[in-house]
């Protein structure tokens, strides 16, 4: 067993898996507040990662999260919100995330949508020609946005969360299950309470991870 923070060499973890080895990946929490959590995976990043199941019904996360879920909206609007990352970041599968985020910010703007891109907190990216550049927090930002576009932010699980409909394009992406694909689709509103039960079991706290509840639970997902 190998345990890492973080996915940074896929390469080495292929050659783990060929050996029959399994590796814990330890990253953030999907929800937040995420500092204050940890992800725990097995052999892949994010969704890609194995993932033991839920232990309830919803509890967990009605506990924890529940506070968070907000109706889907009931309002339409032209405003999109644009999701930038982090250049080079693994979970955008390679993409360079300054052209993504120009073409999509152009054929949303063909589409007749008001473009607001919002790069990564930690990272500023160019905005794009066609957008205008987000002057608010992530929360006001939702409150007036008809839809949020991203590769793979975690800022599709908050827009979800927030009733935001989303469209996520990276398959590792925690949203994926409740996100339409193309920016031509058309924007879906799925049922989230099993998504939302079993996302609260994928991630834990300092105390879980402390005095083996956290290990006790995803063990299972490889069968040790």
């Amino acid at each position: 067993m190998h345990v890492f923070w973080g996915w940074h060499e896929p390469a080495l973890f292929e050659r783990l898996r060929a050996n029959g080895q399994h590796a814990l990946i330890i990253e953030r929490g999907f929800l937040q507040p995420r500092r204050e959590w940890a992800s725990l995976a097995f052999d892949g990043l994010n969704r890609r990662g194995r993932f033991a199941g839920a232990a309830d019904q919803g509890q967990r996360f009605a506990h924890y999260f529940g506070h968070q879920l907000a109706p889907w909206q009931a309002h339409s609007s032209d405003r999109v919100l644009l999701i930038g990352q982090v250049p080079g970041d693994i979970s955008l599968d390679g993409i360079d995330v300054t052209e993504w985020a120009a073409d999509r910010a152009a054929r949303l703007a063909a589409l007749g949508k008001q473009v607001v891109y919002r790069p990564h907190p930690l990272k500023s990216t160019p905005c794009p020609a066609e957008a205008e550049p987000s002057r608010h927090d992530l929360a006001t930002e939702l409150a007036t946005a008809g839809q949020v576009v991203t590769y793979s932010s975690t800022t599709g699980v908050e827009s979800v969360l927030a009733g935001v409909p989303v469209v996520v394009e990276g398959p590792g992406s925690m949203a994926w299950p409740m996100a339409s694909h193309a920016l031509e689709a058309p924007a879906v509103r799925p049922d989230r309470h099993v998504w939302c039960r079993d996302l609260a079991w994928k991630q834990w706290q300092q105390g879980e991870l402390a005095d083996g509840r956290a290990w006790d639970h995803v063990r299972h997902a490889v069968g040790l």
